[in-house]
């Protein structure tokens, strides 16, 4: 007789929960499940060894940038229809025109440690400027390089092949909109007229930009949310649940090191548990 014919309760990862109830994958009857809230997110160690936390895009339309988004400066600056860098044609050509302020925006209202990301190519243009209020940066989408920088915790600009670069900011404070410009330079905001390509915004909790979550009229929430149970892969390939008394900890900003007594930090300086480039060296 096999451990499964023995077990008087399994569970499985898929199809075993569901928001606020676990059904066992053994026996399958109606009335042995679990019920639990959980007001929260949360973590767990994934089936590669990784904590892994909520994923979201705090953005609307991330990719339909002529819906909750404005145009300013101009009318008539942004196209869909173009060549991206995922094969599909679902890539935007941004213009800048006579203003020097030509740009697309998105009204937001939030705080925190916060990551704001484009993926975007070089048209005549150059230069791509992501803003968040006072933090902000430019950069290069010929060369591949991060120029003039403000208020930012980090700033980095990633090949994905094709001519396009992931570009993304990180800061730290409260913010009321997210804007994209097309700029002809670094450090300034140029009049120069041209375009530059753009695709899949996002604005995210969080030291470092993580996968693209597509978003339409509502943001994203992914990963272990609100009344998902924790399934947890330590010490096995078999996962799990996870149930645990009630914790809370009590550090703010637990993984943005502000202060450091006598020394300094770099920020994203290498691979944290989660497996991305999101750890902190401090000096």
């Amino acid at each position: 007789m096999t451990v499964y014919n023995k077990a008087s309760l399994v569970l499985a990862e898929s199809p075993a929960y569901k928001a606020g109830k676990i059904q066992p994958y053994y026996p399958l009857t109606p009335d042995v499940s679990f019920d639990f809230t959980r007001a929260t997110s949360a973590t767990r160690v994934n089936a590669s060894g990784n904590i892994e936390k909520e994923t979201q895009n705090l953005l609307l339309q991330s990719n339909q940038f002529d819906t909750t988004w404005t145009e300013s400066g101009s009318t008539g600056i942004i196209t869909s229809g173009f060549a991206g860098y995922d094969g599909s044609n679902d890539a935007w050509q941004l213009e800048h025109k006579a203003s020097q302020y030509t740009s697309i925006r998105q009204s937001v209202s939030t705080s925190g440690t916060q990551t704001f990301s484009c993926y975007a190519k070089a048209g005549t243009l150059d230069y791509i400027i992501l803003y968040a209020g006072t933090p902000r940066a430019w950069f290069n989408v010929s060369s591949g390089v991060v120029g003039s920088t403000t208020s930012t915790i980090d700033a980095s600009i990633t090949s994905v092949g094709g001519g396009w670069y992931r570009c993304s900011i990180t800061f730290d404070g409260s913010i009321t909109t997210a804007r994209i410009y097309p700029n002809d330079a670094s450090g300034t905001f140029g009049t120069t007229t041209g375009t530059i390509y753009i695709q899949d915004a996002q604005l995210e909790q969080g030291l470092v930009a993580r996968n693209y979550q597509e978003t339409t009229t509502a943001a994203f929430y992914g990963g272990i949310t609100d009344n998902i149970p924790r399934l947890d892969y330590t010490d096995s390939s078999c996962p799990s649940v996870l149930l645990e008394p009630q914790r809370t900890n009590l550090i703010g900003q637990s993984e943005y090191l502000v202060s450091i007594n006598g020394g300094s930090v770099e920020y994203n300086s290498s691979t944290s548990p989660e497996g991305l480039q999101n750890a902190t060296k401090v000096i």
